[in-house]
């Protein structure tokens, strides 16, 4: 049981770590997340933003 959950464990966290490594060589710098729910990231500059 252990070597099984072990396994299943590892197997997940590494496919939800290759959804965060995709950011690395996006162009849109997206995650799998933003790619699914269609969002993007938007960098402003400090001090500018108001609401």
């Amino acid at each position: 049981m252990f070597l099984r959950e072990g396994i299943a464990q590892a197997v997940s966290e590494f496919i939800s770590f290759l959804g965060l490594l995709w950011i690395l060589w996006d162009k849109g710098r997206q995650g799998r997340h933003d790619k699914i729910l269609s969002t993007h990231v938007v960098e402003i500059e400090r001090g500018i933003y108001r609401s």
